[in-house]
């Protein structure tokens, strides 16, 4: 890993080197800098990316590229930087915290209680109306505001009041969501969260990432106060997860397939460079997919309201997908609803969040 981060696998091979070269990714820079184009174009030289989850591992060759373009083209020093940790040395971290696992592990009975019997299905959204098509189809995709800004305010002021969280009140409206349009007063999901545990690799490019479960049952007739108590207190016991790999957790619990449906949120307004992600324009990175079983949702806080971005099943009629995000809006703003005296008098526990 060099002090810019660039990890020895991504170096530039020596063939691209000139003579007295130090950083031959300067040359690159500087070639892309001088190619024979408006100076009013020379901006664009950056591609303009969606965004996907917290710093995903794009967005870090993005960013240097553009401080390496700045740089050259302006004369300017490089910047040093102790916060390009080498993903290698935290994969260390991460297997021998996996290796300390055991069945009796708190993070496994967490998982296990998701799971349910082993051998057990993983949840799947609306699993009983998709209807089997011959043949592969790409997933639909949707990426939509739900909620405006001048909402998304007034949800937040009275969150500010019931001293709630907004990452509490996403997955508590996809709970209310999932009742309303299926019925089901329990909603389990998969949340991938990050895992960068210092300072070291704030800015490494690389897979920091975890999985935890989220499992919320709501009581018979809960609103959305009582959801909202509920939610906190399962993205509590879903810290236990945190740490514990996903995937060995899940054949400890006995688990026969992997997690089908997840759902994620993101404040972008928290991340470094946010100003850049708004000039960008950064929407949420969807995979082309032609699974006939997952789903996803991610649910950004931006600068212009809450936006969604979804992919589900081709053979998932697309009025249902509709009304479970309208229902998830429609849960969302009913905080604005809740009388105050119903807010609880702390925030003790923390919510949980991707990437």
């Amino acid at each position: 890993m060099t002090r810019h981060g660039i990890h020895p696998s991504l170096r530039i091979p020596d063939s691209l080197r000139r003579p007295g070269d130090l950083d031959p990714r300067t040359h690159l820079v500087r070639d892309l800098a001088r190619r024979r184009t408006p100076p009013r174009q020379r901006p664009r030289a950056v591609p303009r990316l969606p965004r996907s989850r917290r710093r995903p591992p794009w967005s870090r060759p993005l960013l240097e590229l553009r401080t390496l373009y700045t740089a050259v083209t302006t004369g300017g020093e490089i910047r040093d930087s102790a916060t390009f940790g080498s993903p290698a040395d935290y994969a260390v971290i991460e297997r021998a915290a996996a290796e300390e696992l055991d069945p009796e592990s708190p993070a496994v009975a967490v998982w296990r209680e998701f799971l349910g019997a082993p051998g057990s299905p993983m949840p799947r959204f609306a699993a009983d109306q998709v209807t089997v098509l011959d043949g592969e189809h790409a997933q639909p995709s949707v990426s939509r505001t739900l909620i405006g800004i001048d909402q998304l305010e007034e949800i937040e002021a009275a969150l500010d009041r019931m001293k709630h969280r907004l990452s509490v009140t996403v997955f508590a409206a996809l709970a209310m969501a999932s009742r309303e349009t299926f019925g089901d007063n329990r909603f389990r999901t998969v949340m991938p969260i990050a895992t960068r545990p210092d300072l070291t690799w704030l800015e490494s490019m690389g897979w920091f990432v975890n999985v935890v479960p989220v499992d919320i049952t709501l009581p018979a007739g809960a609103d959305m106060a009582v959801a909202l108590t509920a939610t906190r207190a399962s993205l509590k016991r879903a810290h236990l997860c945190d740490d514990a790999s996903w995937g060995r957790s899940l054949a400890m619990a006995g688990a026969v397939e992997g997690p089908t449906y997840g759902a994620s949120f993101l404040d972008i307004r928290m991340l470094p460079d946010y100003e850049l992600v708004a000039e960008l324009r950064g929407r949420t990175l969807r995979a082309v997919s032609y699974s006939t079983e997952e789903v996803y949702f991610w649910v950004v806080r931006g600068p212009d309201g809450l936006y969604v971005s979804t992919r589900h099943p081709a053979g998932l009629p697309g009025e249902v997908m509709e009304r479970f995000l309208a229902e998830f809006a429609r849960a969302m703003y009913s905080v604005t609803l809740v009388p105050v005296a119903t807010a609880p008098v702390t925030d003790t526990a923390a919510a949980l969040s991707a990437g």
